[in-house]
C-alpha cells in the first residue's frame, strides 16, 4: 500500500545495522543532500557517473545530470545545502522508453513488512510527475525480485517538499542470497506505458527535474531532514566507491625481481571492489614490465599492486585507482 501524505513532524527512529552501524542515523539514503560527487559533476550515460550512490538508468530516452550550486542564503530548501541535482530528460516517447534514478540500500530486510516514508525537495520546469517505487532484490541465488506499485507526485515549478508513505512487502518465506541483496528506491522521471505499474503511470515526459534533501526513514511520518557532515557522508559513500593513490619507492636486486606493494583504502569497502588503476613510474634505474592488481584476501581494506622488472636498481612511482563496490 502506498499513499502520498502531507508533511508531519514526529520523530521515528530506525536501525539499519548494515550501513556503518557506528554512525547512528535515521536516513537510509546515503548522500541525500547531494554533497559528494567523487566521479564527476555531470553524466549523460547510464550507471554511476556523477552524484555518489545514485544510479541513472534509461532506455532510448536521454538525460543529462549535473551538479548545481544553491545561492548562498537561499531559504527555499532549509538548512543551507550546498548543492542539488539537476536532471534534464528528453523522452523517447514510446511504450518501452524510460529514465529513472535509484539507490540501493544494503540488506533486503531493510523495512521489510514495515511502513517507510520518503521525503524530498524538488521542482521542475513544468508540472512534471515523479514516480516512486521500490524493489526488494534478494541477491545472488536468492528469491526473485519483488516490486511495489508506483505512486506519482506532480512537481511544482518552485522548491516544495513532498512525502510518500509505503508499506513494503514482507520477506517471509523468501531466500536471501549470498551477496548484494538490497532494498532499492526508484525515482521515475520518464516512463512509457510498459512500465505504468512501477512508475505510477507518469507517462512519457521531457523537461528539467531538480532534487535535494532526499530522505527515507522507517515509520509513517516524514521528520526533518537529517543533515550529516561532509566527512561523515563521504565515508558512507567510500564504502561503495573511492579513489585511492599512493607513492612507492623500491630497490630491485641485482637480477631483477618483483614487488607487491599494498594500497590501503580510506574507508573499508562493502566488498572486494573492481579497480581501474593508473600507475605512472619506471623512474630511476629500473624499467617496469607492467602492473596488475589483486584483492587483499579476506577483508576489503586495500589492494596489492604487483609489478616486475628484469633489471636492478632503484625505482619510484605513483599509483592511482578507483575502487568500485557498488551494489
Amino acid at each position: 500500500m502506498t499513499r502520498a501524505r502531507d508533511i508531519a513532524s514526529a520523530t521515528t527512529p530506525n536501525a539499519n545495522a548494515a550501513l556503518l552501524a557506528t554512525f547512528p542515523h535515521k536516513n537510509l539514503i546515503i548522500n541525500g543532500a547531494m554533497q559528494v560527487w567523487q566521479r564527476g559533476v555531470s553524466q549523460t550515460v547510464a550507471g554511476y557517473g556523477s552524484v555518489d550512490r545514485f544510479q541513472m538508468s534509461n532506455s532510448t530516452s536521454t538525460f543529462t545530470t549535473t551538479r548545481q550550486a544553491f545561492t548562498a542564503g537561499q531559504t527555499d530548501v532549509p538548512n543551507n545545502p550546498l548543492y542539488y541535482l539537476r536532471c534534464v530528460v528528453s523522452s523517447g516517447g514510446a511504450a518501452g522508453n524510460y529514465m529513472f534514478m535509484s539507490q540501493g540500500i544494503e540488506g533486503v530486510q531493510t523495512g521489510a513488512g514495515q511502513t517507510v516514508t520518503l521525503s524530498f525537495y524538488a521542482k521542475a520546469s513544468s508540472a512534471l510527475k515523479v514516480g516512486i517505487s521500490y524493489q526488494q532484490l534478494f541477491g545472488t541465488s536468492g528469491s526473485s525480485t519483488v516490486s511495489t506499485n508506483g505512486v506519482a507526485v506532480t512537481l511544482s515549478t518552485s522548491w516544495t517538499r513532498y512525502t510518500v508513505t509505503t508499506t513494503l512487502p514482507s520477506i517471509a518465506s523468501k531466500t536471501i542470497g549470498t551477496a548484494s541483496d538490497m532494498l532499492r528506491l526508484l525515482l521515475w522521471l520518464d516512463s512509457g506505458s510498459t512500465y505504468n505499474t512501477s512508475s505510477g503511470s507518469i507517462g512519457n515526459q521531457s523537461g528539467t527535474f531538480e532534487f535535494s534533501n532526499i530522505q527515507l526513514e522507517l515509520g509513517d511520518t516524514a521528520t526533518p531532514f537529517e543533515h550529516r557532515s561532509f566527512g561523515d557522508e563521504l565515508a558512507r559513500c567510500q564504502r561503495y566507491f573511492q579513489f585511492v593513490s599512493q607513492y612507492f619507492e623500491y630497490s630491485i636486486g641485482a637480477t631483477g625481481g618483483f614487488g607487491t606493494p599494498r594500497v590501503s583504502f580510506t574507508t573499508p569497502m562493502r566488498a572486494n571492489p573492481t579497480y581501474t588503476v593508473t600507475a605512472s613510474g619506471g623512474a630511476g634505474a629500473v624499467s617496469l614490465n607492467g602492473f596488475s592488481t589483486k584483492n587483499v584476501s579476506g577483508f576489503p581494506i586495500g589492494y596489492g599492486l604487483s609489478f616486475s622488472s628484469t633489471s636492478s636498481g632503484y625505482i619510484y612511482f605513483d599509483a592511482t585507482a578507483s575502487a568500485d563496490a557498488e551494489l
